[in-house]
């Protein structure tokens, strides 16, 4: 919510043939570069609020900017109306992967290297244990945890296939070792692709 109602091709305040757009597909560079300053929405604010929502719609959420000044607008919106500037998700996640990324606290963490970093984000491949450098917490077999690098930071979070205790017997080692490891394999992986869920930012 803002005091324009929308995003405009240029500022309306300024001049009469600016239009508002009233859907932005992609929230580009040079979409960002036109809003620096006092913005084509006809305030300074509307650059940092085209950047967040592009992470929004990057993570798979749809984002309307549009007018508090205007009574029902939000019901207006929401039944269907043209009232603002919309920007659709750039990808849909699904309801799982969302009960994933946005589902309650983490039981623990997952510290993985840099390789299995670049693997998840460029090649979509589950967590395998040679990724793992460190386990934090505890926490069962299906609970939520998070994958963090050595820094600390965030890159996701997934349900586990294997208790903190067994995860930490499996560090470093390679998915053919588990049986022997374990005496049991009931997964190649630590986290499934299908129970993990990147973050954006």
């Amino acid at each position: 919510m803002t005091d324009v109602d929308g995003l405009y091709t240029a500022n309306p305040r300024t001049d009469p043939e600016a239009r508002r757009i009233g859907e932005l597909a992609d929230v580009s560079e040079e979409a960002l570069a036109r809003t620096a300053g006092t913005s084509a929405g006809g305030t300074g604010g509307m650059t940092s609020k085209l950047e967040a929502a592009r992470l929004a719609s990057k993570a798979g959420i749809g984002v309307l900017i549009t007018s508090g000044h205007l009574p029902g607008v939000l019901v207006a919106a929401l039944g269907g109306e043209d009232r603002g500037t919309y920007v659709p998700p750039a990808q849909r996640r699904s309801a799982h992967r969302r009960q994933i990324a946005s589902g309650g606290p983490a039981r623990g963490g997952l510290i993985v290297n840099d390789g299995a970093i670049a693997a998840l984000r460029e090649r979509k491949a589950s967590l395998l244990p040679i990724g793992l450098v460190r386990v934090d917490g505890e926490f069962a077999r299906g609970e939520l945890v998070e994958l963090r690098d050595g820094s600390g930071r965030v890159h996701g979070r997934g349900l586990v296939n294997y208790s903190s205790e067994e995860c930490r017997r499996l560090v470093g080692r390679h998915s053919s070792e588990i049986a022997s490891i374990l005496g049991f394999c009931g997964y190649d992986a630590v986290v499934g692709r299908d129970n993990l869920a990147l973050s954006e930012v």
